[in-house]
């Protein structure tokens, strides 16, 4: 793979994020497909809107040590070990820790949700799902900054194929149509595939011991803070839009939005994936920031035009697929296939500010994006159910495209530093 894509070790770390991504988004697609077939779409829309929680959760409780990793892990790879153990045992921790919170006060407060949060059983599965996926992110961002973005790859394909190959001797199992059989065999692949990729890193060249390095953690504490700031603001509202659905619409209702969506990010992740990978340049580096802007919005503005024309004429179809009333939320998903391009200048806008060493301020911009975008999906699910939270968040996106694109368009041109 990274020989096809030459010597550029930004479109090799995003081939291998990619690879991961067609390989968890095909896997998924018969998880749900299959979960849609066997378990009734208020089940379907519960375990989605919790299994969204616990994605969010895990954004906000790894604290900004994915990112961090990547960007240690590029430029001193002889501790890793240490800085992966470390990072990985805090943000599961911290994620855990605000899971018990969260699932607290849902199972008590959300009648869609209490459900698969009420009894102290589900609430450990809840808890354990979201301190297992944050471990499984921060490995994930460490991979990339080690350019080992295979092991990455084996990690998500062995979690996605688990929890499809058990979903059926669960719901078998537990002879109830709900949705604890989804949120348990999700947690078991994300556990078995996070043991895998612990055996995988033991053998990469490095230090031999796994033991946490809490201090260096502790001294890099303000850069850790500003690299969370960014990520919550980045990562989290494009895991809110479920739970706003299933809340205010209902649990379905949020069945289709989340196929839809699910879908979609089939697409609408690659920018993401590309940004990511440009935060492995090295900071200062303008020459190769803009070479490499330049190929990964290429990139971006082909794929926009290919997806908006994809799902604008295939969205029936494709939600037909899964259960035919998800069709309802075809109009959500030609909606959602819009904004692949206004995602990729946000995406880009963030990763060149990481290069630059601005985060903070792209933070505070990332932030008020953040709250447009949840406050788009509030207001247009009150006002347009599934549709309206669809195209809240599609205006959103485009706001958020109008901000960012001057400091985006600067570095294309390679005009010098846009302030940014």
């Amino acid at each position: 793979m990274t020989a096809a894509l030459g010597a550029s070790p930004v479109l090799q770390g995003a081939a291998y994020l990619y690879a991961s991504t067609i390989a968890t988004s095909l896997l998924g697609f018969v998880f749900w497909l299959l979960a849609a077939k066997l378990l009734t779409p208020a089940a379907v829309g519960r375990a989605s809107a919790a299994q969204s929680a616990s994605q969010l959760v895990a954004t906000i409780g790894i604290v900004g040590l994915g990112t961090l990793s990547v960007a240690e892990l590029s430029a001193d790879k002889t501790q890793l070990r240490r800085l992966i153990s470390a990072s990985s045992l805090v943000a599961a921790t911290a994620s855990a820790l605000a899971a018990l919170g969260a699932g607290l006060v849902l199972g008590h407060n959300s009648t869609h949700l209490a459900p698969v949060l009420r009894s102290p059983g589900q609430l450990i599965i809840f808890v354990l799902l979201a301190g297992t996926t944050a471990a499984g992110l921060v490995m994930d961002d460490a991979c990339i900054g080690l350019l080992r973005g295979n092991i990455q790859l084996t990690r998500n394909t062995v979690f996605a194929a688990t929890k499809l190959l058990l979903l059926p001797l669960a719901i078998s199992a537990s002879q109830a149509s709900n949705a604890m059989p989804v949120i348990l065999v999700w947690l078991i692949g994300t556990a078995l595939s996070l043991a895998l990729a612990i055996r995988l890193l033991a053998q990469v060249p490095a230090d031999r011991s796994w033991r946490p390095d809490f201090a260096n953690l502790l001294a890099k504490r303000r850069l850790i803070w500003s690299h969370h700031l960014l990520n919550v603001a980045v990562l989290a509202p494009r895991l809110v839009p479920p739970l706003v659905v299933a809340t205010v619409v209902g649990p379905a209702a949020n069945a289709g939005f989340y196929t839809a969506s699910f879908v979609t990010s089939f697409v609408n992740i690659i920018p993401g994936q590309l940004s990511l990978a440009l935060f492995a340049i090295a900071p200062g580096d303008e020459a190769s920031l803009t070479r490499e802007t330049r190929k990964t919005m290429r990139v971006c503005v082909m794929l926009s035009v290919v997806s908006a024309l994809v799902f604008l004429f295939g969205s029936h179809l494709i939600l037909d697929v899964f259960r035919h009333s998800y069709v309802s939320a075809a109009p959500a998903m030609a909606l959602l296939g819009l904004g692949t391009l206004p995602s990729a200048v946000k995406a880009h806008y963030v990763a060149i500010a990481r290069v630059r060493g601005r985060m903070r301020r792209a933070a505070r911009l990332a932030s008020l994006a953040a709250a447009a975008e949840i406050a788009g999906v509030i207001v247009g699910a009150v006002t347009g159910k599934v549709t309206g939270a669809a195209a809240g968040l599609l205006v959103a996106y485009v706001v958020e495209a109008v901000l960012f694109a001057p400091t985006v368009i600067a570095t294309l041109r390679g005009t010098g530093r846009h302030p940014s």
